[in-house]
């Protein structure tokens, strides 16, 4: 099968376009997806590769964040995702829908997992992803 990576995330609003690379140390977050995602049942906890900021005109607009989350177990970002059943796909997550986050870590208890498992890098990994933000 096929396994989709991204070397970049190309973000077009309004104003233009913009280009970012993934950060792939970031926190944790615990968002509720919107209605009519394919994510929808409860709570979605995932790691967030890339937030990405979004202002808007004028001097009295507040920026608006929006995160590029993707689990860690998942080949795919959670708004690549798409349920072929329902014809259902994710929205990429807002700060809106971030119920939690992350407040504290318990350091090395995660290394066991990486011994155990081989990891999980792909040849030719160096894909570019374009998506439209709305408004």
């Amino acid at each position: 099968y096929l396994v989709p990576c991204v070397a970049k995330l190309e973000v077009s609003t309004g104003a233009g376009t913009s280009i970012f690379h993934p950060n792939y140390s970031n926190s944790v977050i615990v968002y509720n997806p919107n209605a009519g995602d394919a994510f929808m049942e409860g709570d979605v906890i995932h790691r967030v590769y890339l937030k990405i900021r979004v202002v808007g005109q004028g001097m009295d607009t507040k920026p608006t964040f929006y995160y590029l989350t993707k689990g860690d177990n998942n080949p795919l970002f959670d708004f690549q995702f798409y349920d072929p059943a329902s014809g259902k796909r994710n929205s990429i997550a807002s700060e809106k829908q971030v119920v939690g986050r992350v407040v504290f870590t318990i350091p090395y208890v995660g290394y066991l997992r990486l011994l155990l498992t081989p990891a999980q890098y792909n040849e030719g990994c160096d894909s570019n992803l374009h998506y439209n933000l709305p408004g």
